[in-house]
């Protein structure tokens, strides 16, 4: 009985261990987030998976920046220095909106903009939603959209 008693007072003090480093890894990375607004990165940028993005939708878009302009006005330079963005996902979202602008002169994003100006707390939550997506496996994401899905085999119905 002592035996199953000194079990469960260590599972419940590795749970409330586990809880307590959870939050503090929270604040942290809060803190973190806080202290990073509006500044610039200073990661190290892989254009050719950012741009992965862009490729897989393959936009038929009037306006897109080609590969001549993109040189000619330095664009990666550029792209640096207005990426405030805080996963690869949404470098990945915003290198595509610069390079291949919309004919139309509404933006849908305007009321999302409007939203987490007003709400920093709802901003900085979504935030460390998307830290999550920061790491550099993300932007193999868009090759879900681009290439074709693995089919089931045909064989697994003889399991």
């Amino acid at each position: 009985m002592e035996y199953l008693l000194l079990a469960v007072i260590a599972i419940i003090t590795i749970a409330v261990s586990l809880r307590l480093f959870n939050r503090r890894n929270i604040r942290k990375k809060l803190e973190n987030l806080q202290q990073q607004w509006g500044k610039p990165k200073s990661d190290a940028y892989h254009f050719d998976w950012i741009r992965a993005y862009a490729n897989a939708l393959n936009s038929s878009s009037f306006h897109q920046l080609t590969e001549q302009t993109i040189e000619d006005i330095d664009f990666y330079n550029l792209f640096a220095f207005i990426d405030r963005t805080t996963s690869k996902i949404g470098q990945q979202f915003l290198f595509k909106r610069v390079t291949q602008p919309t004919n139309s002169s509404i933006d849908e994003l305007v009321d999302f903009t409007k939203k987490f100006s007003a709400h920093s707390a709802l901003r900085e939550e979504v935030q460390l939603e998307l830290i999550k997506l920061n790491h550099s496996d993300a932007y193999y994401i868009p090759s879900l959209i681009r290439t074709k899905l693995l089919e089931r085999p045909k064989w697994l119905n003889l399991l």
